[in-house]
């Protein structure tokens, strides 16, 4: 009988903890994403670089289908995102690109490199980038921009992403729509980073003969990091918010104690039921 009582008793605890755990955990989820209202909830999404990206055009997409735009999400929150991609890519297609991985023959890894379809989701928008020079073939006489990509692709001896990026993601690339809800984008500046490149006599296999550097996050381009600023200034309903966070990279975003500092203040600020206006701020 005591044994019993026992095991009763020990049950009965374990129920009370849970249950203590479980309001907790609610507690906690509250005090990130706010609270359900109307038996529906809405959430601060966080999303990173290309993820960030790609979770507005599949948004977009459903947006269209179903009318529902911001009916989950409260605000956006996006840290070092390629809205307009990155030229680094394009010495990845034309070389190679070790990441800095020391000993390594960039030339070996170039083909694996080639064969991600994802890398040419990478390739710079036209939307972006523009009319702006960001290669140059010395062996070919030809300068490459957003125009001519498949004619890069070509020149480079990569025939085969020549159709993928013309029917699937230059049509994308010609476009940033409209989140349709509150965004912040989180971005680091201050980072050697490629902004062009030139190509000797040589040809691509030899890799780049010069290459010019910009002050941005070391893998994906301010202009690219900004991209919204300009893509949505003529749009009032937008709301946005820009912050630059000085001499942060695009991995080192993940743990820079600024970047959660701002996550924080933006999740106090969803729960206080904020309004913020469009700014474009640096903190250092």
């Amino acid at each position: 009988m005591r044994q019993t009582d026992k095991q009763s008793s020990s049950k009965a605890d374990g129920r009370h903890l849970e249950e203590e755990e479980e309001e907790e955990e609610e507690e906690e989820r509250k005090r990130c994403f706010g609270s359900n209202r109307g038996g529906r909830h809405r959430f601060g999404r966080r999303r990173g670089s290309l993820g960030g990206a790609a979770w507005v055009g599949l948004r977009d997409g459903r947006t269209r289908q179903d009318g529902d735009g911001a009916a989950h999400v409260k605000r956006l929150v996006t840290l070092s995102v390629p809205w307009g991609s990155s030229v680094q890519e394009m010495l990845t297609f034309a070389s190679g690109n070790t990441l800095d991985v020391p000993f390594v023959d960039p030339s070996l890894i170039r083909n694996e490199q080639r064969s991600s379809e994802g890398n040419l989701w990478l390739l710079p928008t036209p939307k972006v980038f523009g009319n702006t020079t960001l290669a140059v073939s010395q062996r070919h006489n030809r300068t490459y921009s957003t125009k001519n990509v498949t004619q890069f692709l070509n020149d480079i001896g990569f025939a085969d992403g020549v159709e993928p990026y013309r029917a699937r993601i230059r049509p994308l690339g010609e476009v940033l729509p409209e989140s349709g809800v509150p965004v912040t984008c989180l971005v680091g500046t201050g980072v050697d980073t490629v902004e062009s490149l030139m190509f000797g006599d040589e040809g691509f296999d030899a890799g780049p003969v010069n290459v010019v550097y910009g002050d941005d996050d070391g893998t994906v381009n301010l202009a690219s990091l900004m991209g919204p600023i300009k893509a949505w200034s003529d749009s009032p309903a937008q709301v946005l918010e820009v912050v630059e966070l000085p001499k942060v990279s695009h991995m080192g975003i993940l743990k820079d104690k600024s970047a959660v500092d701002q996550i924080l203040r933006i999740l106090d600020s969803i729960n206080l039921n904020a309004t913020t206006t469009t700014y474009h701020q640096s903190y250092k």
